[in-house]
């Protein structure tokens, strides 16, 4: 008997907010190159960039699902709408700005098909940005994707081991009934926390698996906001939030801890889980503090002055890098040479 097609057990949920052509882009490459891959996507875009996305939603009815919501409606609510109208036994998470391969996503949902026992499979990051050379693109591999899984029995171990050797699993094929069970208390506002409390949560449903295929592009251009003493909630590391973050330390990791809590008592209801959740954070500080943009903000709050702060977010360490012609790509991303893709807009 023959394996039913991997698009039969996996939908796409995406985010997407006011960048229209960027989104006609992601969805143009899926179309080409997963076709029958259904898509469902929550857009928090002004209303003259809602209509434009709608239009692309439109152009690939048969796959496509656009659903419009007030800029303001936050994260965990537009997610939630998406997995209430999943109908398949798998899901990954994207956005309109990276590229999720799909023969690593095929790949991925194979494993995921033949291991219950974990609870999200991902693959190889690459970041892409351009260079003065035409028709080349510079690829950096991320080198946190490269040597580590977390896939112990145990589920401190891979407690321990998702935080200090941390690789976010925003974009890994998950399982739905996992996500369905997700419920990230509302006290969680910055996305700082709010990607480590998801990423806990999923290493206590289960392992989580790494397959050794390219698996995501990232849009190296677009990086998000820069991170401010003004602007707290656009932290990006915990250590950020720890450091600078004051009352939002307290008042989102607090919530975060109770409820990680709450889904280790499946395994010992006796035990001091908040103790094992206070160690995890702390491995997660320890391994990443110099990834952190404190400096930036503390420049930015005129604390230090931005020479300082260049010194000391100087890399430590080189980031492996290569470059590669364009066409290497192709067969991923259809339209790159067309909309100039990574670049923003």
């Amino acid at each position: 008997m023959s394996e039913a097609p991997i698009w039969n057990d996996l939908t796409m949920v995406m985010m997407t907010g006011n960048r229209p052509r960027m989104f006609r882009s992601a969805i143009a490459q899926y179309a080409a190159t997963a076709p029958g891959l259904r898509i469902l996507v929550a857009d928090y875009g002004s209303a003259e960039n809602q209509a434009q996305s709608a239009e692309v939603a439109r152009e690939f009815a048969s796959t496509v699902r656009h659903y419009p919501f007030p800029s303001d409606t936050p994260w965990t609510d537009r997610f939630r709408f998406l997995i209430e109208r999943c109908e398949t036994r798998f899901v990954v998470q994207a956005a309109d700005d990276d590229f999720v391969i799909p023969a690593g996503l095929n790949e991925a949902t194979r494993f995921m098909r033949q291991h219950d026992d974990y609870a999200a499979c991902h693959g190889l990051n690459y970041q892409v940005s351009m260079t003065d050379r035409p028709g080349t693109l510079q690829i950096d591999i991320d080198c946190g994707f490269v040597g580590r899984t977390h896939e112990s029995d145990n589920v401190v171990t891979r407690l321990l081991s998702l935080m200090y050797w941390y690789q976010g699993i925003f974009y890994s094929v998950q399982r739905l009934e996992n996500l369905q069970q997700l419920m990230v208390p509302p006290a969680i506002r910055s996305g700082a926390v709010h990607e480590l409390y998801t990423a806990c949560a999923t290493a206590i449903a289960g392992k989580i698996g790494r397959i050794r295929s390219p698996f995501l592009i990232r849009n190296h251009e677009y990086s998000g906001p820069q991170s401010s003493a003004a602007s707290v909630h656009s932290l990006s590391h915990f250590s950020d939030v720890t450091m600078l973050g004051g009352e939002l330390f307290l008042d989102e990791y607090l919530p975060a801890r109770t409820s990680l809590v709450e889904l280790l008592h499946r395994y010992d209801e006796n035990r001091n889980w908040s103790r094992v959740i206070d160690i995890a954070f702390a491995a997660h500080i320890r391994h990443n503090w110099m990834e952190t943009r404190v400096w930036s903000a503390l420049a930015d709050a005129g604390d230090i002055s931005r020479d300082d702060a260049a010194a000391l977010l100087a890399p430590s360490t080189e980031a492996m890098r290569f470059t590669i012609p364009t066409d290497y790509l192709s067969q991923y991303i259809t339209p790159l040479a067309a909309t100039g893709w990574p670049k923003i807009g």
